[in-house]
């Protein structure tokens, strides 16, 4: 089930084949496979790496011990910009494709949220060096989720929220994503 939060309607979209929801016995979050078997998603999920992550690539998380899938190795992270990169033996999945933010941009966010598949529309506000601010729904498990235009193409990684109600987000730029996709961590 996938459900859609006001207006933004996408049929089977290239970007769900790259969502996932990343888990631990401590935090729920989504992330992007940027690669074959390259998941990126937000450092603040798991700072210090010492929990075992696991991915889901629909809405199931397991029941019991006997159906987590094998752990997601970290490869790298980076505490500046609030990125972790994992290695994650799934299926093949096509890389993706980046663009810089526009401000006045109309984007959307595709990620797990409280555990359900959604996608959530919002528009570019403001950027900066470190963050795209965007006016979107921001909700818990959102973060990691990647933020991607209308062509869907990637422009950041949902990372925070900020005022009450959670209407206002921010997101990582692609300077940062791309450096931590350099060619040594994505072999």
């Amino acid at each position: 089930m996938v459900a859609i939060i006001t207006g933004l309607i996408l049929m089977s979209s290239p970007v769900e084949k790259r969502a996932v929801m990343v888990y631990s016995d401590h935090m729920l979050a989504s992330g992007v496979m940027v690669s074959t078997n390259r998941l990126l998603t937000v450092r603040h999920a798991n700072p210090k790496g010492v929990f075992p992550i696991y991915v889901s690539q629909d809405e199931k998380l397991p029941e019991c011990q006997e159906e987590l899938s094998e752990p997601a190795i970290l490869i790298t992270q980076s505490k500046k910009s609030d990125l972790a990169l994992y290695e994650f033996r799934g299926d093949s999945r096509s890389t993706v494709k980046l663009a810089k933010a526009v401000i006045g941009e109309e984007v959307y966010t595709y990620g797990f949220p409280n555990g359900a598949a959604m996608y959530i529309p919002g528009k570019v506000m403001r950027i900066t060096d470190d963050q795209i601010i965007i006016h979107m729904i921001c909700l818990q498990g959102t973060s990691g989720a990647g933020v991607y235009n209308q062509d869907h193409k990637l422009i950041g990684i949902v990372a925070i929220s900020y005022g009450k109600g959670n209407n206002i987000c921010g997101a990582i730029p692609i300077k940062h994503i791309k450096k931590i996709m350099r060619p040594k961590n994505m072999r």
